[in-house]
């Protein structure tokens, strides 16, 4: 008996001593820290990676060229000449499920697709009209408000009458700001 407890003392001794070996290489070895914070090797580190430095997106609305914001399953697409475009995943494959909205999946095409045209601009905030919708519980025909978010390079749709916004991140948008 005075064996086995040796023995089991010995077994914890050992996980400690591994747990104690590991997290000493985390964070004196591994390149960004323990968190992949960017930490310097042997610096404090918490359970919460810190943001990436983000460049701001536009401060204001211009309409010199076509701009993409992207999101986890969709994008957004303003044109120079005020019109816009929404494209969005419904999750349901139009080979199981040909009901429509339904995603493509084999020809690569979106089931919500969202037009319309920027009316109004005031600093952040544009306003506009949804013209055409494939998908109109969630985006309904009418009004939409897109408000640029410059710290974070991102905009935000909001239908009227629609609970929820959509979120569209440009290419420096922090990491998970607009989904996985």
């Amino acid at each position: 008996m005075a064996k086995m407890i040796r023995a089991g003392r010995l077994g914890l001794v050992m996980a400690c001593v591994l747990s104690a070996v590991i997290g000493y290489a985390m964070v004196r070895l591994w390149p960004f820290g323990a968190d992949g914070g960017g930490r310097p090797a042997g610096a404090a580190s918490t359970a919460v990676p810190l943001p990436r430095k983000t460049a701001p997106g536009p401060k204001e609305w211009t309409f010199n060229a076509s701009v993409h914001w992207v999101a986890h399953s969709g994008g957004l697409t303003v044109r120079g000449d005020r019109t816009f475009e929404i494209d969005a995943r419904t999750y349901r494959d139009c080979a199981e499920d040909s009901r429509p909205p339904c995603d493509d999946l084999r020809g690569g095409k979106m089931g919500i697709v969202v037009h319309g045209v920027i009316t109004q601009v005031s600093g952040v905030r544009a306003t506009g009209r949804i013209t055409r919708t494939t998908a109109p519980t969630r985006y309904p025909l009418g009004p939409i408000t897109f408000t640029l978010d410059p710290p974070h390079d991102a905009v935000s749709a909001q239908p009227r009458h629609v609970q929820g916004v959509a979120n569209f991140c440009g290419p420096t948008a922090p990491p998970m700001w607009c989904g996985a």
